[in-house]
């Protein structure tokens, strides 16, 4: 081995030997101050988000699918007739666009919140988006505190709704 290759490996070897000195002696300190200051650092506890009560729903989730289903078709239909209609006025043509539009997005939030639904376990299971406003309609008697919560997290997770604007109802089967 060469001189100079010798004198490389030896400063490599410093440089790293003082840094893992240096995050040992940062570690060290982290450690001590949250022992002295632990206490006084603790946040104030987060208040539980409780789920909304249940409410009773009157259509099992599978027919209200299927009456979603049939009225999205139906408005899409009229709303593309609209916006196929040379004669209808340019400002309708174009409210009935974005409303086209809205549908849409509404819709496919509703799938994605359904499809999340089912996979963590909670079949059968219907969701409506309208507007600013989520309803979950789900088959059982009673939902848990941790369902509640489970189902809340999942609405706000693929969707922009408030926790407050998030509906879940029960069908007994």
């Amino acid at each position: 081995m060469k001189k100079d290759d010798l004198f490389e490996k030896e400063s490599r070897e410093k440089k790293a030997s003082l840094v893992r000195r240096c995050v040992l002696a940062l570690l060290m300190g982290l450690s001590v101050f949250l022992l002295l200051f632990g206490q006084k650092l603790k946040a104030k506890p987060q208040p539980q988000v409780q789920p909304p009560p249940a409410v009773e729903a009157t259509q099992p989730p599978l027919q209200g699918r299927s009456a979603r289903e049939a009225a999205y078709e139906k408005d899409i239909s009229a709303l593309e007739e609209l916006l196929d209609r040379q004669t209808t006025e340019e400002a309708v043509r174009t409210q009935a666009g974005e409303q086209l539009v809205r549908m849409v997005e509404n819709h496919q939030t509703e799938l994605a919140i359904e499809e999340a639904l089912l996979s963590a376990g909670f079949s059968p299971c219907l969701v409506v988006v309208q507007g600013d406003a989520i309803t979950v309609t789900l088959d059982g008697a009673e939902l848990s505190g941790t369902d509640g919560v489970t189902i809340l997290s999942l609405c706000v997770a693929h969707s922009d709704v408030a926790v407050e604007n998030i509906r879940i109802m029960t069908v007994e089967p």
